[in-house]
């Protein structure tokens, strides 16, 4: 399946939502990283960045450098900046990743990530 039918085929689905931004998150250890390492490269997250449009973050390839924007309701920062690992990973591989389609991957999957505990915990706990 090309990731066109992909997004035609999510289109269709009525239960596909957006989680809500101002829902509350478990609380494990809600400390935010200031680097993580994405295809072995260590990248810097810098939050609460200046000069970053509202509501948003974004990947600067040259600092390997994740700017995340101050102010964000907790699941709207946490769903910026999966979609911002999502960016530097496409920009690392070369993927030709149009912008709408990785705004739905990243939405689809904290989606995906959130309505789903069992899941989460799965992946992240079952080392």
């Amino acid at each position: 399946m090309t990731v066109e039918e992909l997004l035609t085929e999510l289109k269709k689905c009525p239960d596909v939502k957006r989680p809500a931004w101002n829902e509350t998150l478990p609380k494990p250890t809600r400390t935010r990283p200031n680097k993580i390492k994405i295809v072995g490269k260590t990248v810097t997250i810098k939050w609460n960045s200046a000069g970053v449009r509202p509501d948003m973050g974004d990947w600067r390839w040259d600092e390997q450098e994740i700017r995340i924007a101050p102010d964000l309701q907790k699941g709207l920062e946490c769903e910026t900046v999966l979609h911002e690992v999502i960016e530097a990973i496409k920009c690392h591989l070369r993927l030709k990743l149009p912008h709408d389609t990785l705004q739905t991957l990243s939405t689809i999957l904290w989606q995906v990530l959130t309505e789903n505990p069992k899941l989460t915990d799965y992946i992240f706990r079952n080392k």
